[in-house]
């Protein structure tokens, strides 16, 4: 490769960086035209335990397993998002939270950059790599996704500054309790917020270990390594206890196909099991996931807009830019490794990578089915990974190849982003434009109308009879109407009644009538056609109340 235009001066490197910063805040802005998908509104359903007294599911037919009282530790952050929950609760808050964490954490990959590169325009050429790498393809919407995969990008980017950071006004022992105190309440976040937040632990542990040095650091790094050891263990019991259903076999069952211990290393083989790891673990599966693809996962997407014969071009060249920029970055590690022998793991830089890599490699070999969202986490910890590592290089040789790369992601980026934005600007902002239920979306609402829709909900409640005045028990609500109804005692999600995740549940109204329900307030479009007819109808919004479903239970029984 001829290096006259790499060597150019740093004019470039800044017309690089400024050019796909405003490409990835572009599409990140771009974003909030996304309507809100529905595990956004679920995992706000399923963290309840400071409104209900306990963590529920979207049902209660696996029994005991149903509700959860979290670990102490975890409930300081139910109780901030009931409150927030409850002080922003419309879909336009949704999306904008969402957007907000995206801006941010390219705020904290850009601080990184800068805190790992000491030469200006290196730093600049490798931010211009990582935002072009996070501007491919449809990535760019699924990081204003506002799900845990933010919370799990946004502690853990803290964590690592926090690790590498220097208080020189601090002697050592204070800084390393300092230290200590901040990544073990960050990792308890994480930790709160999923299952994979202590799987995200070993950041925190690495992190931790190298964080500080000198012998007043011994004792607080000791004491975090032994919290987050502890509180991973606890958080591990509470998160795998929510998943078992030991009253349901059809929710087991689902539950269970979700795990590679039970599907591989039970069904197929200990050599099926180790080979499946294996594939799992290999973070270009999450690649693909930023590719435009038909039909998008659940029509999380407006479905229809891009055509075949243009999904492998677009595939091929998102997984070139991220494939070397990995490869390189392996590549920097090993040989950094190589020259400096077991010293080498005396490198902050270098335990830091090792932490970020096995927690990728740990994710991504326990996965059988990957969605889209997935990608909000493991991408952006790639991305990490690729700035510690650009950051140890020791050949000129292959940091020729790295700045090069740079060159190419840049325009690969822009050019996969105008598609993007071609494909889907207008369904999406048609979708914003309606209140409601998005056209073509079964799974997504509109950002828009909050106002309308509450007096659809209102007008339908009022019409089906359902009393006012006091507090709702058990009403099946949506993802749209829990926005407003989320204060009702332990609701029920319309897909733990009406599919696809009622496990045995065979009679809706039977077993809404026998768990003392106050009715059902969902879009009509969710009602089978029998309780469609029958509730009350007010724009997209029905409502069948207590009686309502008495009546409904009656009629069957007579038939």
């Amino acid at each position: 490769m001829s290096t006259d235009l790499i060597d150019r001066p740093s004019s470039i490197s800044r017309w690089l960086l400024g050019v796909s910063l405003v490409c990835l805040i572009a599409a990140i802005l771009f974003g909030w035209l996304l309507p809100v998908y529905t595990d956004e509104v679920g995992w706000r359903f399923l963290r309840r335990a400071a409104i209900d007294g306990a963590d529920s599911l979207l049902n209660d037919s696996c029994g005991p397993t149903s509700f959860a009282t979290p670990p102490w530790f975890i409930m300081p952050m139910r109780y901030f998002s009931a409150i927030a929950n409850d002080v922003l609760a419309a879909p336009i808050f949704v999306r904008a939270a969402g957007v907000v964490c995206a801006l941010v954490s390219i705020g904290l990959f850009w601080r990184l950059v800068q805190q790992l590169e000491a030469e200006p325009e290196q730093s600049r050429l490798t931010a211009a790599l990582v935002f072009a790498l996070l501007t491919a393809g449809v990535l760019p919407l699924v990081l204003v996704m506002s799900r845990p995969e933010q919370i799990l990008v946004l502690t853990s980017a803290l964590i690592v500054l926090t690790s590498l950071a220097r208080f020189p006004q601090l002697n050592s022992a204070r800084a390393a309790w300092c230290k200590m105190l901040l990544i073990v309440a960050l990792s308890i976040v994480a930790q709160s917020y999923h299952l994979k937040g202590v799987v995200y632990v070993l950041i925190a542990l690495g992190s931790l270990l190298v964080s500080s040095r000198g012998k007043g650091t011994v004792l607080p790094r000791t004491l975090g390594a032994l919290l987050l050891v502890a509180s991973a263990a606890v958080s591990a019991v509470y998160w795998s206890g929510r998943f078992q259903c030991p009253n349901d076999p059809i929710l087991f069952e689902m539950f269970a196909s979700e795990s590679i211990f039970v599907t591989f290393l039970q069904q197929n083989g200990f050599s099926a099991f180790v080979l499946q790891l294996l594939k799992g673990a290999n973070p270009l599966n999450y690649v693909a996931l930023a590719v435009p693809v038909e039909p998008p996962m659940s029509h999380w997407l407006p479905p229809n807009r891009v055509a075949p014969v243009l999904h492998t071009p677009l595939f091929l060249a998102i997984c070139l830019i991220w494939a070397f920029a990995t490869i390189i970055a392996i590549a920097f590690l090993i040989a950094f490794v190589v020259r400096r022998g077991l010293l080498a793991f005396g490198d902050t830089r270098v335990v830091i990578a090792v932490s970020v890599a096995a927690v990728i490699a740990a994710w991504g070999a326990s996965q059988l089915n990957r969605n889209v969202y997935e990608a909000a986490h493991v991408l952006p910890m790639l991305a990490i990974f690729i700035v510690i590592c650009w950051s140890l290089r020791t050949t000129d040789r292959i940091s020729v190849y790295a700045r090069g790369l740079t060159f190419i992601a840049v325009p690969i980026a822009i050019v996969t982003q105008a598609f993007v934005m071609w494909a889907y600007a207008v369904p999406l902002a048609r979708a914003n434009t309606t209140p409601g239920y998005a056209a073509g979306q079964p799974y997504s609402v509109s950002i828009a109308g909050r106002r309308e829709i509450e007096l659809n909900i209102s007008e339908a409640m009022a019409a089906s009879g359902m009393p006012k005045g006091r507090r709702l028990n058990r009403l099946v609500i949506d993802d749209l109407t829990y926005l407003v109804l989320q204060d009702s005692y332990r609701p029920l999600h319309f897909t733990g009644i009406f599919g696809p995740w009622e496990g045995t549940i065979k009679d809706p109204i039977a077993y809404l009538i026998d768990r003392d329900s106050d009715g059902i307030v969902v879009g009509c479009r969710y009602l089978p056609p029998r309780l469609r007819e029958a509730a009350a109808k007010s724009g997209p919004i029905c409502a069948i109340s207590r009686e309502g479903m008495t009546r409904l239970a009656a009629a069957a029984a007579a038939k």
